[in-house]
Order: C-alpha cells, then sequence, then structure tokens
C-alpha cells in the first residue's frame, strides 16, 4: 500500500518522485489497529486519501474522530454557505462506510478565501475550512 508519486509540474522544472504511504501502511507498519483520533492536513490531496482510507476494508471503521482541513474550488452559492457537492459526497461515505458523523465545521460560509498571491494572481477562487466527524456509537456500521 505504499510506493512513489512521480510529481511533474511541467516542462520548464524538475520533476522528482516522493515517497507516499497509505493510512492502511502506517497503521501495519505501527502495529496499530485502532487510531482514537486523526488529523489530515495534506493540501489538496484529502479528498484521495480519504477515498482510498474508505476503500481500504473497515480500516475507517477503526477511527474515533476525524478533522480534515478540505480545500476545494467548487463552492457553490446557489445552494447556501459551504455548499461543495464533493465534500457532500465524502461526508455521506464518512457517515454510511465509516460510521463517523459532521460534528464541527470551522466556517459554515463555505470557507475562508485562500489569500495567497498565486491564487489571486490566476483568479482562483479556492477555499479552504476545517471539519470533525466523530464516531456514532450507537449505529452499527454497513458495509457495502
Amino acid at each position: 500500500n505504499s510506493g512513489c508519486l512521480k510529481v511533474d509540474p511541467g516542462p520548464t522544472t524538475k520533476t522528482f518522485e516522493l515517497p507516499v504511504r497509505t493510512m492502511g501502511s502506517i497503521m501495519d507498519e505501527l502495529g496499530h489497529d485502532h487510531v482514537d483520533v486523526l488529523k489530515i492536513d495534506v493540501e489538496g490531496s484529502e479528498y484521495g486519501f480519504l477515498e482510498q482510507l474508505i476503500e481500504d476494508g473497515d480500516r475507517c471503521t477503526r477511527i474515533d474522530q476525524l478533522t480534515v482541513e478540505w480545500h476545494h474550488y467548487d463552492f457553490d452559492s446557489r445552494y447556501g454557505g459551504g455548499a461543495s457537492p464533493v465534500i457532500a459526497v465524502f461526508d455521506e461515505m464518512l457517515s454510511k462506510r465509516c460510521g463517523l458523523e459532521l460534528a464541527y465545521v470551522l466556517n459554515k460560509n463555505g470557507g475562508a478565501m485562500a489569500g495567497d498571491q498565486i491564487y489571486i494572481d490566476q483568479d482562483i477562487k479556492l477555499r479552504y475550512n476545517l471539519a470533525t466527524y466523530v464516531r456514532n456509537v450507537t449505529r452499527k456500521v454497513t458495509k457495502q
């Protein structure tokens, strides 16, 4: 479950490889079968990380609290503050497959706008937000 991610940002820059590990490979390496609190802040890679975690058997059912810093571009104000269809899908998957319920959202208005000059120069509307999910101990998790 570990490997290398090849990063090629373009023809005018260097190509390099980065070691990549999954939550499953880290848990196996450390001999952990349960995680009390997991904080994810991986600067935009949270979607791939969570997708792999959710699909990796029952590992996500062995996490009691998960805090994620979300980065998203697809904020849609037509559906109210904080509306992001992609994050809504992850909320649902974390609930149904992992038994983790949304307990806290830092900014209910969709998150803070990234103020980095690189985003401003390119007119990119990047938002970021923080959310915490906790285990609902009264509900059984259904495997799909």
